[in-house]
Order: C-alpha cells, then sequence, then structure tokens
C-alpha cells in the first residue's frame, strides 16, 4: 500500500503485510517508521499488518490525523505537525587561497529553527560534502541531532569539514543539509525550507622550493643589499612536493618578497629588481649540486621588503604559466638570517 495525502502531497505513507508502516513529510526523499513491527507487545505503538489503504485529516490545527484500514478494522494515528527549518547556512571566514597538498580546516554555521506548532522536537541534521576532482573534503557525509528546539528558538550549529586542494588554480567545494524531525511521530509540513546549500571557492597556490643566497648557507642578507633568490624547477615529489613545477614559466613582474603573511596574501613585498628575472641553472638546496634543470633566479632589494633582523625566512610568490596557457599562483619560503 502506497497513498498521499491530497491536501499535502509531501505526506506519503506505504506499508506491508509485515514492514510496518512508514511515513515521509518529504515528499518520498527520507521514511521513518510510523508503526511497530518488532516489538509491538511491549512498546506502545501497534503493529498494523496489510495495511489496504490511507486516509488523511486535517480538520484539527496542527495535527494529521492517518486513518489506515486493514482488513480487519481501521486505525487512526494522530502525528503533530512540527516545521522544522534551516535560516542560514554559510562558511564562517573560508580561506580565499590554500596551498595544494596541504589540508585546511573549514568551518560551516548553520542555524536552525522549529516553527511549530508542536514545541519542543529533536531536528535531525544530515549533511554531505563534495570536492572536486583531484581535491578531497572530509567527512563526505555525516550527521547529528539538535535536541529539543523550542518553538522558534535559533540553534547555531558549527560543521567542521577538512579541504585539502589537489591543483592549483580555483577549485570549488560543495557543502548541502538537510534536515528534519528526529521522531516519526511528528510531519513536517513545509519541507520547502529543510534543506540548504552552501559553496566554497578557493585558490590552490602551488607550493614552490626556493632557495636564498644560492650556493651558499646559512642564508644570511644585509638589509642593506640585495637578495638573489633561486625558485627551483622540480619534479613531482622533490623535497615532498605534490605536483611538478617548471620555474622558467614564472612571470618576472609578478613575484614578491617578504615574509609569509604578506606575501601569501598578496598584499605585499619588494618586487624583483627591473621587474625581470634570469633563466640557469642554479644550485639545489644542497648549495652544491646543480641538476641540469632551468630554474628561475631573482634579485630583490632587502630593504623593499617587510623583512626585519628578527626574521628566521622569507618567502616569494607570484604567477606563472600551466600546461594549458592559464595563470596560477605559486608560494615557497627559504631560511634567512638577516645582519648588517
Amino acid at each position: 500500500m502506497v497513498a498521499f495525502d491530497p491536501q499535502d502531497p509531501n505526506i506519503l505513507v506505504a506499508g506491508g503485510a509485515s514492514s510496518g508502516v512508514f511515513i515521509s513529510s518529504d515528499g518520498g526523499e527520507s521514511w521513518s517508521l510510523l508503526t511497530d513491527p518488532f516489538t509491538p507487545g511491549t512498546s506502545p505503538i501497534p503493529h498494523l499488518p496489510r495495511p489496504l489503504w490511507a486516509h488523511f485529516d486535517h480538520d484539527t490545527a496542527g495535527v494529521v490525523r492517518i486513518y489506515l484500514g486493514t482488513g480487519r478494522g481501521v486505525w487512526r494515528v494522530q502525528v503533530p505537525e512540527a516545521d522544522a527549518a534551516i535560516v542560514s547556512f554559510a562558511a564562517v571566514t573560508p580561506p580565499s587561497r590554500v596551498i595544494v597538498g596541504q589540508p585546511v580546516e573549514l568551518t560551516l554555521r548553520k542555524v536552525v529553527t522549529n516553527h511549530g506548532p508542536s514545541t519542543p522536537v529533536n531536528i535531525t541534521v544530515s549533511r554531505t560534502a563534495t570536492a572536486p576532482s583531484g581535491s578531497s573534503v572530509t567527512p563526505t557525509a555525516s550527521s547529528e541531532t539538535a535536541t529539543a528546539v523550542a518553538k522558534d528558538a535559533l540553534r547555531t550549529i558549527d560543521e567542521r569539514f577538512t579541504i585539502t586542494c589537489g591543483a592549483p588554480g580555483p577549485q570549488t567545494f560543495s557543502f548541502a543539509n538537510r534536515i528534519h524531525p528526529a521522531s516519526p511521530a511528528y510531519v513536517d509540513p513545509d519541507p520547502t525550507n529543510n534543506t540548504a546549500t552552501a559553496q566554497v571557492t578557493v585558490e590552490c597556490v602551488l607550493p614552490v622550493a626556493l632557495n636564498i643566497k644560492p650556493g651558499g648557507f646559512p642564508n644570511a642578507i644585509n638589509p642593506k643589499s640585495t637578495a638573489p633568490v633561486a625558485v627551483l624547477t622540480t619534479a613531482a615529489g622533490e623535497y615532498g612536493l605534490p605536483l611538478a613545477f617548471d620555474a622558467t614559466r614564472i612571470d618576472p613582474a609578478s613575484v614578491r618578497f617578504g615574509s609569509a603573511s604578506l606575501v601569501f596574501s598578496g598584499t605585499g613585498g619588494a618586487t624583483p629588481i627591473h621587474g625581470a628575472g634570469h633563466i640557469e641553472d642554479s644550485y639545489e638546496l644542497d648549495e652544491t649540486t646543480r641538476d641540469g634543470d632551468l630554474d628561475m633566479v631573482l634579485h630583490f632589494r632587502v630593504a623593499d621588503s617587510d623583512l626585519t633582523s628578527s626574521s628566521t625566512e622569507g618567502c616569494v610568490g607570484g604567477t606563472y604559466l600551466d600546461a594549458s596557457g592559464a595563470s596560477r599562483r605559486f608560494f615557497g619560503c627559504d631560511s634567512v638570517k638577516i645582519s648588517p
């Protein structure tokens, strides 16, 4: 037996000979057991075998009465209404940039309520998350219950996910939520406010290997002088980097040198002298090896950066052209010792 409420087609009931009777208040998207086919002798909920038909009655406000006909009579089940609703759903200060291969925690905040008339009610929250191809998000699915939500009270729920970029460039992560009264003893009269979606788009930045003052260590630089910086061409896995990088495709005019926070945010840093760099086979991080790859070497006036005598690392960031010709961002750091 399958029947829908002619007054509210989102309410459906279905049952078989011994399966019990199930109810849905969202057009069949989710179902809950309305009767008890397992322990009817000990629970207050009866088992109704072989349901043949159903009739729905909305004469009493805030209540749906369902009359179920079996071969042995008619049973009435009274289901109160509770309108669970998602009020808002959005990311909390999401990052604008994420380094490829480095997991980042992301918080999404949802506000739910219960418009009644039944109060209070428990509300089940189910969520799913999807990542673009090559990237990842965890968890991909989870659920929880907001307990005893009073009529028109606002309940805030923070959801935490971990996102990881798998490729450079803009990547969009998608999140979906669905709620409903936790108990089948309640029917939600308005399923249109039970779902919400949110998307978070981040710019995924490729990490690179950087060698400040190639050929020497420690990387002592004078704040009144210039600093040579080599951005190395690397293979995937080299120096623990997730993807291969061709430093000869860097746009030198885009590169900035300074502290990690300033350079990574793109808000400042020293520019290359003459806005240019030159391509050469520079020293690798062991300061003695040249591997035959062509690297990008740039020079910066240290005084134009925000590095100070207490700085222990210097970083560069900028853009390069990938194999398709699209502009992508890169970022890398190396240790420094600022001394006059």
